[in-house]
């Protein structure tokens, strides 16, 4: 077949496996670096939150005492909040595409590696649930007696305490635990104790923190006797935050190096990666596929069978005259 420009283009006949197992790059690397990446954006935000707590107990006589808008207070809470709503989004949004890469990449290790994996995913799950839960039990105590008035029920506030408390806890040993499981049995031996020091060090700090606040309590209760300056003070103010920042830098702190050494270790291949094995892929089938060759700027037709030559047909000759008869005579005694 010839195209507009003259040129013979042909069908050339290539072959190629149809359902051969592919070969792809393992999902358990991409997966420890997203980890790395949010683990280290969640540093920023335990930073910011030490300095607020620190910025919170040395300011908060000035909090609870003033009966007009403290601007500069105002600014910063303002400011602290959404630094750490804007960071913590994307704390979440990595470390949920990493550990997506984790889950996908299971069986790339051991089948105890596969099922650590499993329960990790269950463990993110339950986290996600108990503070949504949690939230809503939060909220409904605290309309029950809103900061911005005078008289206050005190008991709401050690309730408030007590139920975050009890959330924050829980969330933060199925998310330690989370963590800690993808890279049990991967990680240097001679790390196992940190492993499991940040993993009693993050579950504890919930409980450290609620106490620091039921300690402050009864004196932020006094101090939220103004409309305007209740605004800048909660149950967290002060000491809670700042301890809660230190902890949490110390916990993952450690967990930023684990991961890091696992990601070490795979990169120098004292961990290796492994793929399901060939018996599970489909079998290989080569068929031939029939490819035609593009000519860029020119249409493609399929290619066709050559015309074959048409033959003429003969004419009969008419019956000659006197035959005719003698023809049909023949004709009837045959009959």
């Amino acid at each position: 077949m010839k195209s507009k420009a003259g040129l013979q283009m042909q069908a050339y006949p290539m072959y190629g496996p149809i359902g051969a197992p592919f070969q792809k790059e393992p999902n358990s690397p991409k997966g420890i670096r997203w980890c790395v990446i949010a683990f280290a954006i969640y540093l920023g935000v335990l930073i910011s939150q030490i300095l607020y707590g620190v910025w919170g107990a040395v300011n908060i006589d000035s909090l609870g005492s003033s009966s007009y808008y403290n601007y500069s207070a105002m600014l910063m809470v303002f400011a602290y909040t959404a630094v750490t709503v804007i960071l913590e989004i994307l704390v979440l949004v990595f470390y949920l595409i990493g550990f997506g890469y984790l889950y996908g990449g299971r069986n790339e290790f051991s089948p105890n590696h596969a099922r650590h994996v499993n329960v990790a995913m269950g463990l993110i799950i339950a986290a996600i649930a108990t503070t949504v839960v949690g939230s809503f039990i939060i909220m409904a105590l605290q309309f029950q007696s809103p900061f911005y008035y005078s008289h206050m029920d005190p008991g709401v506030f050690y309730a408030v305490v007590a139920a975050g408390a009890v959330m924050n806890t829980l969330v933060a040993a199925f998310t330690v635990m989370a963590i800690v499981l993808p890279i049990h049995g991967l990680v240097d031996q001679k790390y196992d104790r940190h492993l499991y020091l940040a993993a009693g060090l993050g579950t504890a700090t919930p409980g450290i923190v609620s106490a620091f606040a039921f300690w402050q309590l009864p004196s932020i209760i006094d101090r939220l006797t103004d409309s305007y300056s209740s605004s800048y003070l909660s149950t967290s103010t002060g000491w809670p935050t700042l301890i809660a920042g230190a902890f949490g830098l110390v916990t993952f702190l450690i967990f930023l190096q684990l991961y890091r050494n696992v990601s070490t270790r795979i990169r120098d291949g004292q961990l290796k990666p492994t793929h399901p094995p060939a018996s599970q892929a489909s079998p290989v089938v080569w068929i031939p596929v029939q490819v035609v060759p593009m000519m860029p700027g020119y249409p493609t037709y399929p290619p066709y069978a050559p015309a074959q030559p048409v033959v003429p047909q003969q004419p009969v000759p008419p019956p000659e005259p006197g035959k005719q008869g003698s023809a049909q005579q023949t004709e009837q005694k045959t009959q």
